[in-house]
């Protein structure tokens, strides 16, 4: 029972630290409440891990899994990033804008909109990949 009770709780906080680092890096005209939905719906379509949350949660994109992978495209379709796995340029410009500015917007796009996987799971992976590169890096100079 103890160890059911510590995954349910780690499992309500990962979720509670999952949406709020999306909230940052994503849409603000979705609420909070909706996206908290959509990371709850992914995770219970997807059957990602606790593990797979944390590493996303921690931006450590070493050792995901395929769950994990498919969690991150779950979402970036709920939002509107992704159509059936192609990415929706104007959607994402407009998110980058608002995050960086028009000129590295314009950059990051460049850098990570050809990101193809060997299926959506894995191109949805990749460009939040390429995405936390270049933020890590330029937060780093």
């Amino acid at each position: 029972m103890e160890v059911a009770l510590n995954l349910l709780i780690t499992y309500i906080f990962v979720i509670g630290c999952v949406v709020i680092i999306f909230i940052f890096f994503y849409p603000r005209s979705i609420s909070k409440e909706t996206l908290q939905n959509y990371v709850k719906t992914c995770v219970i379509e997807e059957n990602i891990s606790t593990k797979d949350l944390k590493l996303l949660m921690a931006w450590n994109f070493s050792n995901v899994s395929n769950e994990g992978k498919c969690f991150v495209s779950c979402f970036h379709e709920k939002i509107g990033l992704t159509i059936n796995g192609v990415l929706q340029k104007k959607t994402a410009f407009g998110h980058l804008k608002r995050i960086f500015g028009r000129e590295i917007a314009d950059f990051v796009l460049g850098e990570c909109v050809n990101l193809m996987g060997k299926n959506k799971c894995e191109t949805a992976y990749q460009l939040e990949k390429c995405l936390f590169d270049i933020e890590y890096n330029r937060l780093a100079k």
